[in-house]
């Protein structure tokens, strides 16, 4: 792993237009692609947990980033 400027600029070439339409800030758009990878690993490991980032979560719902 490490340092990978190449993949990195893949992945926020991927979030950036996806935070201006959501009219959110990158990163907040990074930490939710995180939670939402932190809960597939949990659950492709066998687990059921609920990863929650209250109260970010309850604005990233209200811009619509986060399905009601």
């Amino acid at each position: 792993m490490g340092n990978e400027p190449q993949r990195l600029n893949r992945v926020l070439r991927v979030l950036e237009p996806v935070a201006q339409e959501a009219g959110a800030s990158l990163a907040d758009l990074v930490v939710l692609a995180g939670r939402a990878e932190v809960k597939s690993a949990v659950q492709s490991a066998g687990f059921s947990i609920e990863v929650s980032l209250s109260p970010v979560c309850k604005r990233w719902t209200l811009i619509g980033l986060i399905p009601r």
